[in-house]
């Protein structure tokens, strides 16, 4: 793979804390144990307004439900909101942005690139024909069973999230080890 596929990708440590996040949001106890089961989390990101500290990008349920209408059992996904505090930011822009995912395990995440790619290339053909000259950003948490959590951000060319996202965890070495397959899909 020619190295200019990874100058869309920023790979770093995951700083996320998920505890934190899940007890102060203002989940019910169902929607707790929801959460705690799932596979995938759609989580608010940072944007810092005034008005709006944590919010979902705009399109946020347009994508939760192409992912959930594309995963297969026992694979789950859940939104850390309620819907009274769901916020999306509308960002004039022309860059679709995806929402915030965490992902417990590298074969949840090899589960759900191709289906957020699939929903990206769907929404960006029926929008303008064709996904070419189009960019993507993204944030996309992956959760490991050793603790080294890693955050993979992209930003770039809508045709190639897949295979850049794809390509990196193959370089990494990382889904060909056995420690995460995770078990909550």
């Amino acid at each position: 793979m020619p190295s200019t596929d990874f100058d869309s990708l920023n790979i770093s440590p995951s700083l996320l804390d998920l505890d934190t996040a899940v007890s102060i949001s203002a989940l019910s106890e169902t929607q707790t144990a929801r959460v705690a089961n799932a596979s995938i989390l759609v989580v608010p990101t940072h944007y810092g307004y005034d008005n709006v500290e944590y919010a979902f990008p705009e399109r946020t349920r347009e994508v939760l439900q192409f992912i959930e209408a594309h995963l297969e059992p026992p694979v789950t996904i859940e939104p850390l909101t309620t819907d009274q505090d769901y916020i999306e930011v509308s960002l004039n822009s022309e860059t679709l942005i995806i929402p915030e995912l965490v992902t417990f395990g590298i074969s949840i995440a090899e589960i759900v690139i191709p289906i957020v790619s699939s929903f990206i290339k769907r929404r960006l053909v029926k929008r303008h024909g064709t996904q070419e000259g189009s960019t993507v950003q993204s944030r996309l948490h992956v959760k490991r069973h050793n603790g080294d959590d890693i955050l993979y951000e992209y930003n770039g060319p809508a045709a190639t999230y897949e295979r850049t996202h794809l390509a990196a965890l193959d370089a990494l070495g990382i889904n060909e080890s056995g420690d995460d397959h995770d078990d909550r899909g």
